[in-house]
């Protein structure tokens, strides 16, 4: 049980493993600017200080050393930073491996310059390697699968090359430092996981919550309201090569079945009737709503062939007429109008007064029929 929270806690869900990397990648571009803008102020003082405020100033050897190394880390910032912006639109592999190779670079460039302050002067702090550090623990966010092994192997380099030369004391001091960093490392990462994950969970519930607003809470279908949203939309869809087809279907005399079998048998009739429409119009490009009362839609977002449309229709007309009630068939019916779409430029307001004249049409010349026109 213990190993498994250890293993849950160490461990990036795979749901949200692009996310997590993707939030990391983000927030590390703005941190390597400001550890740029960081190098830029230090360095360039610590240049100035070795030329200009140095008494030997670069006629010594240790200053020329010195010099050299700010140098290296002046010029790798700004190819760095050149680089980054350079490939911003690079995959999210190539931008996390540059990345990497950057922090890399870093703990290496602190690693010598600090075990270069201990050889000149073995009564040297070690506060260049610990800074660094800290600074990227704090700064840079980073899976467990880099940062530990990164810690833990730039400590056992630094402590190998400089064993003979730091204290018992300082020893201890700095390998308590790396511990902290790397708790804090394990702390940001598992923040960054949980955040990521509640973040994912809210979008989840959110999106949920639109759905069901979207949906006539009986019939699971769309409500009016979400129908009519996705019907304006479509029409953006019309062009020379893409027609779209809308449905309108009313039930015939539905208040004769209420008045006779009773208002539980006009609502299961509501039911069975949205059940046959998502089972005979199904595909992805298919969307039904309910407009209100007995009347229904269909929008088909693609080009669909009258043929094809009538088929489905009459599959349609059969289902219903199957319907019934505590073993008794009712007389459900429908009449429907079918309007598709050509002209690119029709409005809403246009395309719903053209299909609802027809569908009325229909129910004035012949009810449980239907009706077609194409709107060029």
């Amino acid at each position: 049980m213990i190993w498994k929270r250890v293993k849950n806690f160490l461990t990036i869900p795979p749901d949200i493993r692009e996310e997590f990397y993707s939030s990391c990648l983000r927030k590390n571009k703005t941190s390597f600017v400001i550890v740029g803008m960081i190098i830029y102020l230090t360095e360039i003082f610590n240049v100035v200080r070795v030329i200009f405020m140095s008494k030997s100033g670069l006629t010594s050897h240790n200053n020329r050393v010195y010099f050299g190394m700010y140098c290296v880390l002046l010029a790798v910032a700004t190819i760095y930073l050149y680089l980054q912006h350079l490939f911003r639109s690079r995959s999210m592999l190539f931008q996390k491996r540059m990345q990497y190779m950057g922090i890399v670079f870093l703990m290496l460039w602190h690693i010598c310059l600090n075990t270069y302050d201990l050889i000149s002067n073995p009564d040297a702090e070690v506060y260049v390697f610990t800074t660094f550090f800290f600074g990227l623990s704090i700064l840079v966010h980073l899976s467990n699968y880099f940062s530990i092994p990164c810690l833990g192997l730039g400590y056992l380099l630094f402590m190998l090359l400089n064993h003979d030369t730091i204290s018992q004391g300082t020893s201890i001091n700095l390998t308590i430092t790396v511990l902290v960093s790397m708790g804090i490392c394990l702390a940001q990462f598992h923040h960054n996981v949980v955040e990521i994950s509640q973040k994912k969970e809210i979008n989840k519930m959110n999106q949920q919550l639109e759905a069901l607003l979207e949906q006539d809470q009986m019939l699971s279908i769309l409500n009016k309201s979400a129908f009519e949203y996705r019907l304006k939309n479509a029409l953006g869809l019309v062009d020379a090569t893409n027609t779209i087809s809308v449905l309108m279907l009313d039930l015939d005399n539905f208040k004769n079945i209420n008045d006779r079998y009773g208002h539980p048998c006009g609502d299961y009739v509501l039911v069975q009737l949205a059940g046959i429409l998502k089972k005979i119009f199904c595909e992805e490009d298919q969307l039904i709503g309910r407009l209100g009362g007995d009347e229904f839609a269909v929008l088909q977002l693609h080009t669909i062939s009258e043929k094809q449309l009538e088929i489905l229709i009459k599959q349609f007309l059969a289902a219903i007429s199957e319907i019934e009630w505590n073993g008794i068939k009712l007389p459900v019916g429908c009449s429907i109008g079918i309007v598709q779409v050509k002209r690119h430029n029709l409005t809403y307001q246009e395309l719903y007064k053209e299909v609802d004249e027809l569908l009325y049409s229909v129910k004035r010349d012949q009810k449980g029929s239907y009706k077609f026109k194409v709107l060029m």
